[in-house]
């Protein structure tokens, strides 16, 4: 008799739509519903809603610039950290605090000998070091407050040099028996002609596996069938992939240098990049001329605007900590100066050009 009494009451609860759950307070029973609010109701909960949330990212914004001061005190680029001017002292003795004295500038050669001193095999034990050049960037672009944010390259440098192991594969594109003999002398790891773009075409090879691909113009207009498939990697005047110079491609893909300049997260006009250039057992003259080519590649990214681009060059070779500093203005060339233009001048004139 219980029983059906049991299921009696279950039946009538689920025919009300009421739920009997854990909600049993004193052998009473809460009903509990199913069923949605009013429409009013839910109208006011979603606007009420709306408006914490525009509450809270007022907050947020207005917090913002607070946020950013704070990170940039607790944690400022060296190059603010580490000003230097004409109004700091030179130090009388041969040890001192650098923020309050000029930093030592010394010749590229006796910085180099630095660091062989400290990683020789009597001390560090890493003769074969690789040497970078820890560069700070003045990121002004033309205008103040658009800095000309973070850019890549690849330059090759004329004497070669082990970066890393890092080991690179080349696909190389000639229609001449002549031109793939030159691509293969060069060092491509594989020499194709149409008979490779067909198999790629049809999925039967892959170039996932290939760093860079490099072509030759007479065999562009079949190279074109497969251009969805290489996507970023067809070659190209831009990438420096395409060109009747075969060996000097192959060369840059093969063993230059990648670099990134990227500009600090709280101080976006200040940026760095750290570009190897060599190894501490080159000759003194095979790490300067390399030193200067990165400096010439790193020089063409500067915007149109007066002002030297590159702020600091300290030279830093690891686990060595020591960087030295280096007078990076004498593999700078001289430019042109630059005629800065008032606003009112630049209205004058748009102004007589209308007339």
């Amino acid at each position: 008799m219980a029983a059906s009494g049991g299921r009696f009451l279950t039946s009538l609860f689920s025919t009300l739509k009421i739920s009997v759950g854990p909600n049993v307070y004193c052998g009473s029973v809460m009903q509990t519903r199913n069923y949605a609010a009013r429409k009013g109701t839910r109208e006011r909960k979603l606007k009420l809603k709306k408006r914490n949330i525009e509450i809270k990212a007022k907050k947020l914004a207005a917090m913002g610039p607070m946020i950013r001061k704070k990170n940039l005190r607790l944690n400022p680029p060296d190059i603010l950290k580490y000003r230097e001017s004409n109004a700091h002292r030179v130090s009388p003795d041969d040890v001192w605090i650098s923020r309050y004295y000029n930093w030592k500038v010394y010749p590229f050669e006796e910085a180099v000998q630095c660091h062989r001193e400290v990683l020789h095999p009597t001390m560090y034990n890493v003769p074969h070091a690789i040497i970078k050049a820890n560069i700070e960037l003045n990121m002004e672009g033309l205008k103040k407050n658009k800095p000309i944010g973070s850019f890549h390259d690849l330059v090759a440098v004329p004497h070669k040099f082990e970066q890393g192991g890092e080991h690179r594969t080349i696909l190389a594109f000639a229609k001449t028996p002549e031109q793939q003999q030159e691509a293969r002398d060069a060092g491509a790891t594989l020499v194709a002609g149409t008979d490779i773009i067909r198999l790629i075409r049809i999925g039967e090879m892959s170039i996932a596996d290939f760093h860079a691909i490099v072509a030759h113009p007479s065999i562009l207009a079949d190279l074109l069938g497969v251009k969805g498939i290489m996507k970023r990697k067809f070659p190209t005047l831009k990438l420096g992939t395409l060109g009747t110079d075969l060996k000097t491609m192959i060369y840059k893909h093969l063993h230059g240098i990648k670099y990134s300049a990227t500009p600090e997260l709280n101080y976006p006009v200040c940026g760095s990049a750290e570009i190897p250039f060599g190894t501490l057992d080159m000759e003194i003259k095979q790490l300067e001329e390399n030193f200067k080519v990165m400096i010439d590649s790193i020089q063409s990214h500067k915007p149109k605007r007066p002002g030297p681009f590159i702020a600091r060059i300290r030279l830093k070779c690891l686990p060595n900590k020591e960087q030295f500093k280096i007078d990076h203005t004498a593999y700078i060339e001289e430019e042109e100066p630059i005629l800065e233009q008032d606003d009112d001048e630049d209205e004058d004139t748009v102004a007589k050009a209308e007339i």
